[in-house]
């Protein structure tokens, strides 16, 4: 554990945004799952991460002492990211597909205490890796809020529910996830406090949250920009969490509708995929949907008009990166095709080239050619040509949906191809471009 003595008050603010949407909105849903059939009140979440605090404190936990969870989206997974992090300890997110490979290295690299686990995952050799990594394993289970509990929540089910005050500060860690590995071994990216929950606010204010919203997400609440913005975002403001376990092409527009969504998350791909076979959907059927937004790889200009075209729906684009969060995003509906809009609150953001001048760089994201020299604060840029050739571009947005997808990691499924790989290749020999290593050492670093 660190020295602390001179590291500040304690970091409040994920329990006192728990506490306050508990108070003004008791019977309201926070998390509404639609794979479980199941919600948590706001109430009932409070009443839960007390629960959660008051056993991480039996259990010994100070701060940046760490928990790892090997699970996919659920009201247990989310309620054990967010509740630890409301003690003051760290939690570590795994993504159970993308990294099963690196479970073992993950785990030795993080040396989490805890180490909880979904049941009934085949990725997850639970005999085998217990002896191999530090800590306690154990099943995540169910809550269930008629009691009856299993597994971690049967434990937390017999703790009191009394507020514990949070043991971290500002300059602690937060939580730790990994890349997807998709060129290389997964990264570890530890976020503090004071990163976590500074980006949150920016975050809720452009996506235009308010308590009344109910916001879809289907992304992998393992890594930060869903953590973020679907979760962290809306519990700040006291919005509503719809909760899929993974994305549905033929049920989407039926969740949208059902569920009377106000903003949905996609990605690129999904995009297409929702391009390439048309639903008969138009935007005047879900009268409740104000705009969905993209992230985690750029739109294409043609793409994005296409989608809008077809449907009548706003596509709205945000972009960041993991280790600094969101960067620059468009305000709620108000977006501008082919620009990543305005940068949020605290962020420093140029627009450089390599010799630091504003004038003549530019962000690397899809749009329309010729679109070279924007100032700050547009963040448009021209197309990659390579992407569009080899479609390398497309793999890489694919893999964020789908962890099976192609990627230029060939160590797992020896099927797997990009075709942007024998493009660099050529380009290689001919000495126009060179594929840089990463360290060895990746592994639990920041």
């Amino acid at each position: 554990m660190r020295d602390q003595s001179d590291a500040g008050p304690a970091e409040t603010s994920l329990r006192d945004w728990i506490d306050r949407a508990a108070s003004r909105f008791p019977d309201k849903p926070f998390i509404d799952s639609i794979a479980q059939d199941k919600t948590i009140t706001f109430a009932q979440f409070r009443r839960l991460t007390n629960q959660i605090a008051q056993y991480l404190k039996a259990k010994g936990f100070g701060p940046n002492d760490r928990l790892a969870m090997l699970s996919n989206n659920s009201i247990e997974h989310l309620s054990t990211y967010i509740g630890t992090m409301r003690y003051g300890a760290t939690i570590c997110t795994i993504h159970v597909e993308m990294n099963a490979v690196y479970f073992e290295q993950i785990l030795n690299a993080v040396k989490p205490k805890i180490t909880l686990y979904e049941d009934g995952n085949e990725s997850i050799d639970v005999a085998a890796l217990s002896k191999k990594t530090p800590g306690t394993w154990m099943n995540l289970g169910v809550w269930r809020p008629e009691g009856g509990s299993t597994g971690f929540y049967a434990e937390i089910e017999k703790m009191p529910d009394a507020p514990v005050e949070p043991v971290s500060r500002r300059e602690d860690d937060a939580s730790i996830f990994y890349t997807s590995g998709t060129a290389s071994k997964p990264k570890g990216v530890i976020l503090t406090y004071r990163e976590l929950i500074d980006n949150t606010p920016p975050a809720a204010e452009y996506l235009a949250l308010t308590p009344d919203d109910r916001i879809l997400e289907f992304r992998a609440f393992n890594w930060v920009s869903a953590q973020v913005l679907s979760a962290l975002a809306p519990l700040s403001v006291g919005a509503t969490l719809l909760l899929a376990r993974r994305f549905s092409q033929s049920r989407y527009f039926d969740w949208l509708r059902d569920y009377r969504i106000n903003i949905g998350f996609v990605v690129p791909t999904i995009v297409n995929m929702l391009i390439n076979r048309p639903q008969a959907v138009k935007g005047s059927d879900l009268p409740d949907l104000r705009f969905l937004t993209s992230s985690s790889a750029p739109l294409l200009d043609e793409q994005w008009r296409k989608f809008e075209a077809m449907y009548g729906i706003t596509l709205a684009q945000s972009a960041g990166s993991s280790e600094g969060g969101n960067s620059a995003a468009h305000r709620g509906a108000d977006r501008k095709i082919g620009t990543i809009g305005l940068p949020l609150k605290y962020q420093q953001f140029r627009i450089v080239d390599r010799d630091g001048c504003m004038e003549c760089g530019a962000c690397a994201i899809n749009c329309p050619p010729g679109a070279l020299g924007v100032k700050p604060g547009v963040g448009c840029a021209s197309a990659i040509l390579h992407a569009w050739l080899t479609g390398g571009e497309g793999l890489h947005n694919n893999h964020h949906a789908y962890p099976a997808a192609s990627k230029f990691s060939m160590n797992r499924r020896r099927w797997e191809f990009d075709p942007a790989w024998p493009v660099i290749k050529a380009l290689s020999a001919l000495s126009l471009a060179e594929p840089l290593p990463l360290p060895e050492p990746a592994l639990g670093r920041r």
